[in-house]
């Protein structure tokens, strides 16, 4: 399978539970978001950012990569999950 690179918005359990997802096409996490800025990365060697500055920082350095994206906002959380959807 193709290794895709992607990122995920989100740092909290349903992260954890993608993450055992995408584990098995070969695709490669580079980054982790979340708006919390108590938030860590739940993934070892995976760096976080918070809230959308930390976004734009990131992808400015990133902007040539072809990248992909999961929004990883579970629970009752549906118009955060639409809203960072459409952002990303």
């Amino acid at each position: 399978m193709e290794n895709k690179k992607i990122i995920f918005w989100g740092a909290a359990s349903q992260a954890v539970v993608l993450e055992e997802l995408i584990s098995y096409s070969g695709s490669e996490i580079l980054a982790v978001f979340d708006n919390n800025t108590a938030a860590e990365s739940p993934f070892a060697g995976v760096p976080i950012y918070h809230k959308k500055a930390g976004f734009e920082q990131w992808h400015a350095q990133h902007q040539e990569e072809e990248l992909y994206f999961a929004v990883a906002i579970g629970g009752e959380y549906g118009i955060s999950r639409l809203e960072m959807h459409d952002y990303l």
